[in-house]
């Protein structure tokens, strides 16, 4: 029996997707879900922040590094792609939702739990075959906070998701 590396990040796991960043791979239902290293990249900065709604501009920052010009799609055309290829690995799962005219944020959700819950789902075919589900109508206050409904939601640090090495492309 060999002595655990302590360089060896743990394995995050969110509904069943399993996501490994020592190999950056990323499984849903056991299955590869087969990202680049960039969208890898965007998984994990939207995963470390479950539940938090990330501006497309500290994501473009953590990934590619550097301030996002005005109108670049880059973040939004990254994200379709890991939504994509989760959508065929665990079509019966959503990860990623969309915050209008903010950003996106990671929460693992069983489609059935889903409509249990009884939350309004606009659900949209992509181009690429995934479901695009919209959780929520999100906007940014007159000081920069996120509003949703009425209520002001917790502001993501800023280009604090990814402080491991490597990572920033």
């Amino acid at each position: 029996m060999g002595v655990a590396d302590p360089e060896r990040r743990p394995v995050l796991a969110f509904g069943n997707l399993e996501i490994r960043p020592d190999e950056l791979q990323a499984l849903a239902g056991g299955i590869r879900v087969g990202l680049t290293v960039r969208e890898f990249q965007v998984l994990m900065v939207l995963a470390r922040r479950e539940d938090h709604v990330v501006r497309r501009t500290d994501i473009y920052d953590q990934v590619w590094g550097g301030t996002m010009k005005q109108r670049d799609r880059s973040v939004d055309v990254f994200v379709r792609k890991v939504r994509t290829k989760l959508a065929r690995a665990a079509p019966d799962w959503t990860y990623i939702h969309t915050h209008f005219g903010i950003g996106y944020r990671f929460a693992a959700v069983a489609l059935g739990e889903e409509m249990a819950a009884g939350e309004a789902v606009d659900r949209k075919m992509t181009a690429g075959g995934a479901v695009d589900r919209e959780m929520t109508v999100d906007r940014e206050g007159a000081n920069g906070e996120v509003v949703a409904d009425g209520e002001t939601i917790e502001e993501p640090a800023a280009s604090s998701a990814l402080a491991e090495p490597g990572l920033a492309g």
